[in-house]
């Protein structure tokens, strides 16, 4: 009798989340619509850059290194977050996030006098390229920028860094560049060059403030969540088994390991996005941070500038020589602006030189 009153409220209740909810939502890495900002997420997946979502407004505990992405300003930052955000950057971490946002958190450092002043116009990036015209949003009183990533026409920094303690903020001064609908090409490799620059992370998407729970509390954030329904019939579901009580009829089965990308396609997720940005120096910064991983995990996984040139003085102490300077080279090639066919064979030759030690 019980089973049957529960499958009644089931079917009186529960029904299917509505893709179409996901499509208008702004600022959020789970909206594929124009305003929505899942396209830099998977960016970032694809380039294999550990990637989350915050969803809560808590932010003890995480990675001293994370970099927290505050990409919107519907919910505001209450002071007890900022506070909180204040004390990650303190302690060495990064928060990447827009003009009212970030002006909320340096307030409670205490360390800077600054104001918040908005504008229009064309936007540049640091090598030059056009992004568009745009509204943007400046922090002034400021001081010198650590570095610059895009300007106004009057070279005002509009997306750019400072140092704060330990750690250091980036102001995101042009919101609708991270959008889906303005976001490529030239808008996905600023960010992407902002991301590695932010690197080891994780990258960290902060989903509450992006306005789930615009009144800042639970119960706000369940009913906005798009998944609502979905939760709904979990919870649902797990009543139906407490009150069936019944039995497990098949062993538990772990699940398969997570497998790890390969360099090829690591090469293959930027090749479209460089190719047609004309900036063959990403894909080639990928490969060098690849190879860097994996000569950290060789090592022991000590952090370390040069854990790849460490790893081959340690396996081939012959190659020590030949592999710094390769190293050096790779570096700067994928700073500059390299052709495909140099990246390529900068690329190639690094992985040919792994091999070789491996085989060794």
């Amino acid at each position: 009798m019980r089973r049957a009153v529960v499958a009644m409220l089931m079917l009186g209740c529960a029904r299917e989340p509505n893709p179409a909810d996901l499509w208008p939502l702004p600022a959020t890495t789970r909206s594929p619509g124009p305003k929505g900002t899942k396209g830099i997420y998977l960016v970032f997946e694809r380039l294999g850059l550990p990637v989350g979502r915050i969803e809560a407004p808590s932010y003890q505990g995480l990675p001293p290194a994370a970099a927290i992405w505050l990409l919107e300003d519907v919910a505001p930052v209450r002071r007890l977050a900022a506070s909180r955000l204040a004390a990650h950057v303190a302690a060495g971490g990064t928060l990447v996030a827009l003009a009212r946002p970030l002006s909320a958190v340096l307030r409670e450092t205490g360390a800077v006098k600054h104001g918040v002043k908005w504008g229009s116009g064309q936007v540049k990036s640091s090598a030059g390229n056009l992004l568009g015209s745009v509204d943007w949003a400046l922090l002034e009183g400021m001081g010198a920028p650590a570095r610059v990533y895009a300007t106004t026409e009057r070279g005002d920094p509009v997306v750019a860094s400072w140092r704060s303690g330990r750690g250091r903020v980036v102001l995101l001064g042009a919101p609708s560049l991270l959008r889906n609908q303005r976001l490529a090409p030239q808008g996905a490799v600023l960010l992407v060059r902002l991301a590695l620059d932010l690197a080891p992370g994780p990258h960290l998407f902060d989903e509450f403030h992006a306005g789930y729970a615009s009144a800042g509390s639970i119960w706000d954030l369940l009913r906005a969540a798009p998944y609502r329904f979905g939760l709904l019939q979990g919870a649902i579901a797990l009543a139906v088994g407490l009150l069936a009580l019944g039995v497990r009829r098949l062993p538990a089965e772990a699940p398969d390991a997570i497998r790890r990308r390969s360099t090829e396609e690591h090469v293959e997720a930027v090749a479209r996005l460089w190719r047609r940005a004309g900036d063959a120096g990403l894909a080639l910064q990928a490969i060098l941070g690849a190879a860097a991983d994996r000569a950290r995990r060789r090592l022991g996984g000590a952090a370390s500038a040069t854990a790849f040139s460490t790893w081959v003085a340690r396996a081939r102490p012959e190659r020590a020589s030949h592999a710094d300077d390769l190293w050096r080279r790779c570096q700067d090639l994928a700073q500059g602006r390299p052709t495909s066919a140099q990246a390529c064979r900068a690329a190639a030759e690094l992985v040919s030189l792994e091999r070789e030690v491996l085989r060794a």
